[in-house]
């Protein structure tokens, strides 16, 4: 898989909130504390946005808040992925980046990670049944600048869970893994569905994810009501900016890595 993947994406390697305008508290979410900064040498860019520390295992994608979030006549946001391509899924996205999905995915295949196979939902009955995805473990957390400097949060510090009497708790600790996307045929070309559908950290499961979450929800409010929702009063405004880490798990060192 990791050889098909490199000969097609080959080519394309020649109190933390922000102060941007958004209504928030300025509240400090659970788990953020302040940025770790890596130093500026230890980081390559290996596309406009993209940064990559092979020896750290460590890839930074450029990122802006996706939606206002602070709008008064639209309190509620939901979510479906947390980082799309732009243009693509701005309004159920926590950040949208400009880099291309197969973009990321050749940053993380320049960190020795191994892609799997994004999840994907079975025909069953009359209803469907969860097929899980695969491939590494990675760690992804968000960088951005708070009220008193540089902060960094886990993915989950940002979304909350809305419960059956409408009230919201907090997104439970989320573990994901580097799926690797799909390609597929598209008018006699064969495309990277992750470039096509902009789908670069996944939060539903529509089986065209780079990164995918191990827990998988549905994107039909048919079939799965949906509960994700942006965790507003922590969100910076509209546009700020964020660096997303990814950050390899497998320590390359140890005894049969």
């Amino acid at each position: 898989m990791r050889m098909v993947a490199c000969i097609v994406l080959l080519p394309l390697l020649a109190g933390c909130a922000g102060p941007h305008g958004g209504k928030h508290t300025g509240q400090t979410p659970a788990g953020a504390e302040p940025a770790v900064r890596v130093e500026p040498e230890s980081l390559v860019e290996v596309f406009p946005g993209v940064r990559v520390d092979a020896a750290a295992g460590v890839v930074e994608i450029d990122a802006r808040v996706a939606t206002d979030v602070h709008d008064p006549r639209t309190p509620d946001v939901f979510l479906e992925v947390v980082a799309c391509t732009r243009d693509t899924r701005e309004y159920e996205s926590l950040v949208v980046i400009d880099a291309k999905a197969s973009q990321v995915h050749a940053g993380l295949l320049l960190i020795g990670l191994e892609p799997g196979a994004p999840g994907r939902w079975k025909p069953e009955g009359s209803g469907v049944v969860p097929i899980e995805p695969s491939g590494e473990p990675v760690r992804i957390r968000l960088r951005y600048e708070g009220e008193h400097g540089p902060c960094e949060a886990a993915v989950e510090e940002w979304i909350r869970v809305r419960r059956d009497d409408g009230a919201s708790e907090a997104m439970p600790a989320m573990e994901f893994v580097f799926a690797g996307s799909r390609f597929r045929v598209v008018q006699g070309s064969e495309r990277y569905l992750g470039d096509v559908e902009g789908t670069v950290i996944g939060l539903t499961t529509f089986g065209t994810e780079v990164i995918a979450p191990r827990a998988m929800h549905h994107p039909s409010a048919q079939i799965e009501e949906p509960r994700l929702m942006a965790r507003n009063e922590v969100i910076p405004g509209v546009n700020s900016p964020v660096v997303v880490r990814v950050e390899r798990i497998r320590d390359r060192s140890a005894p049969g890595s």
